[in-house]
């Protein structure tokens, strides 16, 4: 697993961003362990990086998912 997060490292500093990262985990069928951001990682989601992520995890362990705009926001245009 070391070398796994090692390779996602190099993965994350070849494509800097402002998009915050974070991981889940599958234990059992019924759980799931979720991090919060990663501290001082942010990257440029683009279907390089999905790529090179799969590459080092294998084909469907990365999902982009958007959070909510704060209450009140106006939603992008």
């Amino acid at each position: 697993m070391i070398g796994k997060l090692t390779k996602l490292r190099e993965v994350f500093k070849r494509h800097p961003g402002s998009t915050s990262v974070s991981f889940m985990f599958t234990v059992s069928p019924d759980l799931e362990v979720r991090s919060g951001s990663l501290p001082n990682v942010t990257v440029t989601p683009s279907g390089m990086f999905v790529s090179e992520v799969e590459g080092v995890l294998g084909r469907g362990a990365v999902a982009l998912l958007h959070d909510k705009p704060p209450a009140g926001a106006s939603p992008a245009r």
